[in-house]
């Protein structure tokens, strides 16, 4: 999808040492694609501060969408994926976003 929506190669995959990144389908397809997978070092959250605060963020929003709007904990996948949509599209309006990630586009 990457590629596909900003005609950008995949160069680099970081993560933190979690399972879900550890499966061999998922390394062959890395290997066979010529991307790089870095790893955190393992019990240091430190090293993934952006992306845990922004996992608190979406954890945040859904949480309170659901108790404002009186909604069943068993909707929870709903909210969340609706919740990361509209983060992801509030993002895009941005016009400072859209001037910095054009940047970053040149840059690669």
């Amino acid at each position: 999808m990457i590629e596909t929506q900003y005609n950008a190669k995949v160069r680099v995959l970081r993560s933190d040492n979690g399972g879900e990144y550890q499966s061999s389908d998922l390394q062959k397809y890395l290997e066979g694609h010529d991307i790089i997978h870095q790893t955190t070092c393992s019990n240091t959250p430190q090293q993934n501060g952006v992306i845990e605060r922004k996992n608190w963020h979406l954890l945040e929003v859904v949480r309170t969408s659901l108790i404002a709007t009186k909604t069943l904990i068993s909707y929870w996948g709903e909210a969340i994926t609706s919740v990361a949509y509209l983060i992801n599209r509030e993002a895009l309006a941005d016009p400072r976003w859209k001037a910095a990630m054009n940047e970053e586009m040149k840059s690669l």
